[in-house]
């Protein structure tokens, strides 16, 4: 008898492990939620730490030798703010830093490509064209968005809520995140942890919270190289505001900017 209760006790101290799991992962859902609707506002900003002036760390340097770390704008892990606004088919994407910023506007079936640029007095735009404060309208890519799936204003912040997207949402290369774990730290932030089976490649991210809020996001992508070296990134995000009210002042071209599309010729009869 006192084997059968240990037993039933056992098995249900795991199953109510089990349950507590899950419900750790539920602060998850909220979020996907927020990207399966196309209805939310996310500013971030990433504070991946930037490499060492000596390189030993292996990060891949770009541009010329000799560049000052602090001056070189194409270093991997540059610490850089992000905005991404969606209201149905609405969005948009804004990547930058202080003084400069890439912008992406999807108005239907209509996209606006421009650069963001401020003096530390004004703020002045530029068309993908080179005109200043005049921007043309693109036709939305349905083929890439099909193949390559959404875009999330840059290509970390891209992979990073991909992946909390249900398989049907995710496009074909795009790895099936799965729960791990769930904990606390000792600064009161909870965590949930996912991980990607990749044959050869460590795909992990860790998303933090405060209460029910998500406040920070790390991840790391390792493999091992045909020498034996192992290779790979790491990226810490920053959540400034996620939030399922969509701005809707960002869904406009700005203040001062013209659409200048031309419209097709009509065809004389």
């Amino acid at each position: 008898m006192n084997k059968i209760f240990k037993t039933f006790l056992m098995g249900a101290t795991l199953l109510s492990l089990g349950f507590a799991l899950d419900a750790e992962a539920y602060h998850l859902d909220t979020y996907r939620q927020l990207l399966v609707n196309n209805k939310f506002t996310l500013k971030y900003e990433n504070i991946t730490p930037m490499p060492r002036k000596t390189n030993k760390d292996k990060v891949h340097f770009y541009g010329f030798d000799g560049m000052a770390v602090d001056k070189a704008h194409f270093l991997t892990n540059r610490q850089f703010d992000g905005t991404i606004v969606m209201n149905g088919a609405d969005k948009y994407e804004e990547v930058g830093y202080e003084n400069m910023s890439m912008c992406n506007l999807t108005k239907g079936d209509k996209a606006y490509f421009f650069t963001k640029h401020f003096d530390g007095k004004k703020t002045t735009y530029y068309g993908d064209s080179g005109k200043k404060n005049k921007v043309s309208a693109h036709d939305k890519n349905m083929q890439a968005i099909s193949i390559n799936g959404q875009s999330y204003a840059d290509p970390v912040m891209t992979r990073l809520l991909t992946a909390i997207l249900p398989p049907s949402h995710k496009s074909a290369d795009m790895p099936v995140y799965k729960y791990v774990s769930s904990g606390w730290l000792d600064n009161g932030l909870s965590y949930e942890d996912y991980r990607a089976n990749i044959d050869g490649t460590l795909e992990a991210i860790r998303y933090y919270f405060n209460s029910n809020k998500l406040v920070k996001i790390a991840a790391a992508s390792y493999y091992v190289l045909p020498d034996g070296k192992l290779d790979g990134n790491k990226a810490i995000i920053k959540i400034k505001e996620f939030t399922a009210n969509p701005d809707v002042s960002y869904l406009n071209l700005p203040a001062g900017v013209k659409d200048v599309t031309k419209k097709p010729k009509k065809d004389k009869k």
